[in-house]
Formats: structure tokens, sequence, C-alpha cells
């Protein structure tokens, strides 16, 4: 449990039914999987696509999906914000910022009750967080979803949470969540460290065709995903 505090933030300007944003930046690189990511695009049926790739609002609650991915939705059906607003904001200071997404006045579903307000939290530190807060009455045909996905998608690459047992499977997808989580309710995606020392170069630019005797300048993105920090090392092309 916890506390819904509503933002100040910038206009996402996605306030109609059946729409997906531009590319929003977050404020910093989020960390996720294997992958990570500057930008999001956030879609009025209640989910966020980490990245750029999505390119459909997609209605359809699907955490088990190999092609929606990766995704982070704290009530993904068929919602609308023709009456409400999306909103973002980006606080603190590093390595300690928080990005909110804000879902004000949503509509659930896109002909039920307006009112239902939901937040999405990505934590520097690779934390996920949903936070909700008042409703808007008893929606109407409501069957969502609420979890997250990862690349590359299907069992074991999902997270679907059940608000009944309050429990959550990577192998059986939740789909038919009919009523709105408690005001105050918050559900935690927190990141494991596996072991102390994990280093990668996960991505590399640069000229593919360099001359013999010639100068080329490269760009290798390091990433740590063990729990000590790591000053010295070495990238070999």
């Amino acid at each position: 449990t916890g506390t819904y505090t509503p933002i100040t933030g910038t206009n996402a300007s996605i306030s109609s039914d059946d729409a997906i944003s531009a590319a929003i930046p977050i404020g910093f690189t989020f960390s996720y999987g294997d992958n990570s990511y500057t930008e999001v695009k956030i879609s009025t049926n209640g989910w966020v696509g980490l990245g750029t790739t999505q390119t459909g609002y997609n209605y359809f609650n699907q955490l088990n999906s190999t092609t929606y991915q990766p995704i982070v939705a704290p009530l993904w059906d068929d919602l609308s914000m023709a009456s409400g607003t999306v909103s973002y904001l980006t606080s603190g200071t590093a390595p300690n910022r928080v990005f909110t997404i804000e879902y004000a006045n949503a509509k659930w579903n896109y002909s039920g009750p307006v009112g239902f307000n939901f937040q999405v939290q990505l934590y520097e530190n690779g934390k996920i967080s949903f936070i909700y807060g008042t409703s808007g009455g008893t929606p109407n045909n409501p069957s969502a979803s609420i979890g997250i996905n990862m690349s590359p998608g299907g069992s074991g690459w999902y997270y679907s949470v059940d608000p009944t047992s309050g429990t959550a499977s990577t192998t059986t997808e939740t789909s038919t969540i009919n009523a709105f989580p408690a005001e105050g309710t918050v559900y935690e995606f927190n990141p494991v460290v596996a072991q102390p020392n994990d280093l990668a170069a996960t991505g590399i630019s640069g000229n593919t065709t360099p001359s013999v005797g010639i100068s080329a300048t490269y760009t290798v993105t390091v990433r740590n995903r063990g729990s000590n920090p790591q000053t010295t090392y070495q990238v070999k092309l």
C-alpha cells in the first residue's frame, strides 16, 4: 500500500479514445531485462511501451504476447482518455530519478464511467511501480490485465498480477480483471541482482568499414548488472 499523489507534469497529448503517444523521453536510461531504454510510448488503453517500437494503441490485453513487448501495463483494457488527461514527469536527481506517467479521469471501458486514476513509475534503479488512486464507479464490461512483460515475450517473460489472490504468474495471464484496485494499492516489480560481478558491453556504433591506418571512433554501451561498482575494465574490438 502507499499514497497516490497527483503530479503536475507535461501533457502527453492523447486525450482521446484509442491513441498512442509520440516517443517521450524518460529523462534517464532505464535498464529492463537485457536492454536499456531512454524513451516510451503511451497508449490510452492503460499500457506503456518501453522504447519506440510500438505503433498501435492495442486494446486487447495480451501480456503473454511476443509482439506487444516490452510493456508495463497498470490497467490494460479498452479504456478511453477522451474525458481525461495523460501526463508525465521526471523528478529527483541522479542516480535516484523517477519517471511518472499519470492517467487521470480515465473511462473504463470506453463507454463506461469516467474517473479512474492511476500511475506508472519507472525508477532509475530499475524498479517499476503501479499506484492506484480514486475510481469512478462501476466499470462497464471490464476485462483487464495488470502486469509487465519483456523481450522476447511469451511464457516466462511476463508477470501477470491476480488481484484476488495477490500473486503474479509468469505462465498464466489473468486477463479478466473486473474491479479497480483499492485506492492506495501499489504493485511493485523489483529487479534482482544475480551476482556481484556482471559487466557487459550491450551495444556498439561506429564506422563498419574502417580503413587501415586511419583512426575511427566507436561508441560502446557498457552496463553493470552486478552489485559491485566497476571502475577498471577494457573494451576490445
